[in-house]
């Protein structure tokens, strides 16, 4: 299954959102959950895990997500302010609309009336 782009589909089909999601799954939840510890997966000798470069995964949106987990804060007030400009301009065109009715309205009433 694709989630649109590499990386978000890594995270939800192997990565920890979805073993995340699996637990929410499972119908033990209140019982205990193991969690190798950092030597066991260091790439230390001993580890039952070995990490190898590669990232074949990572593009584009890696660097975007990276990011935003970075500079929450900051987008946040960026999608805020989108957010108030979409809101505003939806208002004063709606504004502007009803403003500009009343003369549409009786330009055509009067048509209405010269024709019957």
């Amino acid at each position: 299954r694709t989630y649109g782009t590499k990386y978000v589909t890594v995270m939800f089909s192997t990565g920890p959102m979805f073993i995340s999601l699996e637990f929410g799954n499972f119908p033990h939840r209140e019982s205990e959950i193991n969690v190798l510890s950092g030597d066991l997966y260091s790439n230390k000798t001993g580890s039952l895990i070995y990490h190898r470069d590669g990232n074949t995964w990572h593009d584009w949106d890696t660097e975007y997500i990276q990011w935003a987990g970075n500079h929450g804060t900051e987008l946040g007030i960026y999608i805020a302010l989108f957010v108030l400009v979409i809101i505003s301009s939806c208002i004063l065109l709606r504004f502007i609309y009803i403003k500009q009715k009343p003369k549409v309205a009786s330009w055509m009433g009067h048509v209405r009336a010269k024709s019957t």
